[in-house]
C-alpha cells in the first residue's frame, strides 16, 4: 500500500569546517585563536580569518499526473535508494543556473518554470556535511535519459502515494509534502461523496453474496456521509439490480436481484432523501461492476449526472474495494475526476488474501488518492 516515508538508512554526521593546515595565500601554518565566542582559523603572517561555508545544493520535483519524477542512486551515500534529481552547485554558479543544467545531466529533460518548495539542511551527507538544499517544483519537457550511469541506476516516474525507498531525509520530508498537498481538500463545491454497493446482499450477514465483515464499515460510511450533508455538492450511491437470470449468476452466487430485500439499503445505512442513485447490471449480459455503468430512475447515467452537478473530484466508498469500488475509481480517473478512496470506509472480498493491497495499489498508481475517514473530515475544521 502505502510505503512509509518515516524509515530508512538516514543517519546523522557531525557538521564540522574543513580542517586548514596551511594559509592557502602565504604557506604560513594556521592558527586557533579565540572570537565572538568560537574558535576560528587565522594565518598569523597575513592576518587572514578562515570562515567555514557551508555549501549548496538543489533539487527538482516534478510533478505529472499525480507521479514524480526520481533517480535511483548508483553510488555512495545510500546507493540503491531514490531522490529527486539534484546536484551541486559549482562555484560562481546561479541556483537557476545550476537547477537545470543538473537537471539536464541527469534525466534528458528541460525544464521551466521553476518555483520555490523548500530549503533544507542536509545532516546526512558525508560528502558535504551541512550543506543547504533548495528544492524547486518545475516542469518538464522531453525524453527521459539516464545521461549519469555512473551516479543513477535508473530514472522513473513514481505515484506520489506510492514512491520508492527513498533514502536522504530532506528529500524524504519533500515527498511528505507532496503526500500531504495530495490530501488536501478539494473544491467542496465541486466534490461528490459516492457509497458504492452498501446493501443487504453484501452487507448483511444474509445477503446473497455477503463480505465478511462489511458491516463494520458502516459507522465509518455514515460518518462521511454525515459530512457529506453540509459541505459537499452531491451524496450519491450505487445498487447491484440484476434480473434474476443474470449471466453475472455464472460467475457469483445470486445477489442484488432488483426489486428484492437483497437489494436494497442496509438498514443501518444514512440514505439522505436528496441523494442520488444509480442502478447497474439492470441487463442479463451486465456483471455491473463499475458505478459508472449505473443509470438513474429517469435513464441518466452516473456521468450525466456527476458533470450535471459540475463535480470535479469524488470522494469514494463502499463494497468493495477489490471489485466496484475499484471500477468507480478507475472509471472516474478516467473521465478526468479526481478520485479519493477512503480505506477504512470500505472493504474488500479479498478472494486471494492480498486482493485488497493489489487493488488498493492499482487505484493509486492510476492517480487516486488513499485516505482515512478521520483525514476526510479534517476538511471541515
Amino acid at each position: 500500500m502505502i510505503r512509509p516515508l518515516t524509515t530508512g538508512r538516514s543517519r546523522s554526521v557531525s557538521i564540522l569546517p574543513p580542517d586548514y593546515r596551511f594559509c592557502p595565500y602565504c604557506a604560513t601554518p594556521i592558527s586557533d585563536r579565540i572570537e565572538e565566542g568560537r574558535t576560528r582559523q587565522y594565518c598569523k603572517h597575513c592576518d587572514r580569518k578562515f570562515f567555514p561555508v557551508a555549501g549548496n545544493a538543489v533539487a527538482g520535483v516534478a510533478v505529472r499526473n499525480h507521479r514524480v519524477l526520481m533517480a535511483q542512486r548508483n553510488r555512495e551515500p545510500y546507493i540503491g535508494t531514490w531522490m529527486f534529481p539534484a546536484g551541486f552547485v559549482e562555484y560562481g554558479e546561479d541556483l537557476l543556473e545550476a537547477l537545470p543544467r543538473e537537471f539536464k545531466e541527469e534525466t534528458g529533460l528541460s525544464i521551466s518554470n521553476a518555483k520555490l518548495i523548500d530549503i533544507m539542511q542536509s545532516r546526512d551527507d558525508l560528502r558535504s556535511p551541512g550543506h543547504f538544499v533548495t528544492f524547486y517544483e518545475v516542469d518538464v519537457k522531453g525524453k527521459v535519459v539516464n545521461n549519469d550511469l555512473e551516479e543513477n541506476r535508473r530514472i522513473e516516474w513514481f505515484p506520489i502515494m506510492r514512491p520508492p525507498e527513498i533514502g536522504f531525509r530532506t528529500h524524504r520530508s519533500i515527498m511528505v509534502t507532496l503526500q500531504a498537498k495530495m490530501k488536501e481538500m478539494p473544491d467542496l463545491s465541486s466534490c461528490a461523496f459516492f457509497g458504492v454497493d452498501l446493501q443487504n446482499c453484501f452487507g448483511h450477514k444474509k445477503g446473497g453474496l455477503y463480505v465478511k465483515g462489511s458491516e463494520k464499515i458502516i459507522p465509518a460510511c455514515n460518518r462521511l456521509i454525515d459530512a457529506a450533508a453540509y459541505w459537499a455538492k452531491l451524496t450519491i450511491f450505487s445498487l447491484d439490480w440484476h434480473p434474476v437470470d443474470s449471466d453475472h449468476f455464472k460467475k457469483w452466487p445470486p445477489h442484488g436481484i432488483a426489486d428484492t430485500w437483497d437489494s436494497q439499503f442496509l438498514k443501518s445505512l444514512i440514505v439522505p432523501d436528496y441523494s442520488k442513485i444509480v442502478r447497474k447490471a439492470t441487463k442479463k449480459n451486465e456483471d455491473g461492476y463499475d458505478p459508472f455503468e449505473g443509470k438513474s430512475s429517469s435513464g441518466e447515467t452516473t456521468n450525466k449526472i456527476l458533470k450535471k452537478h459540475g463535480i470535479k473530484s469524488i470522494v469514494f466508498f463502499g463494497i468493495a474495494t477489490d471489485y466496484c469500488v475499484k471500477a468507480g475509481v478507475l472509471s472516474a480517473l478516467k473521465n478526468g475526476y479526481r478520485a479519493y478512496i477512503v480505506t477504512d470506509a470500505s472493504i474488500a472480498v479479498n478472494v486471494n488474501p492480498d486482493d485488497e493491497i493489489k487493488a488498493i495499489n492499482e487505484m493509486v498508481d492510476a492517480g487516486a488518492i488513499p485516505i482515512t475517514v478521520e483525514e476526510v473530515l479534517a476538511w471541515a475544521e
